[in-house]
């Protein structure tokens, strides 16, 4: 009769966080991104990285819009943006 093998140990999980960019301050939650159009080069960027759709790029018209109601304050479009052209207020 083969021997009794005990099962291994639980491993813990640990918790996940979003990884910033290098030499980048986390942009201050609460408030709406306000765009600074003279910087803005309107990649996406920040529209791609919005959880809540809230911005709105088109690069040929060179225009940005945020939905103010859909916007949750999170700040990670403002850390995503190349030029830090967004502020939150």
């Amino acid at each position: 009769m083969p021997g009794y093998t005990a099962p291994a140990p639980q491993r813990s999980s640990e918790t996940f966080t979003r990884p910033q960019a290098p030499n980048a301050a986390p942009a201050p939650a609460g408030g709406k991104p306000v765009n600074d159009t003279s910087k803005c080069v309107y990649c996406g960027l920040c529209a791609r990285k919005c959880p809540q759709g809230a911005l709105t790029v088109d690069r040929a018209a060179k225009s940005w819009q945020l939905d103010a109601a859909a916007c949750a304050g999170c700040g990670l479009c403002a850390a995503a943006c190349p030029k830090k052209c967004l502020a939150l207020k």
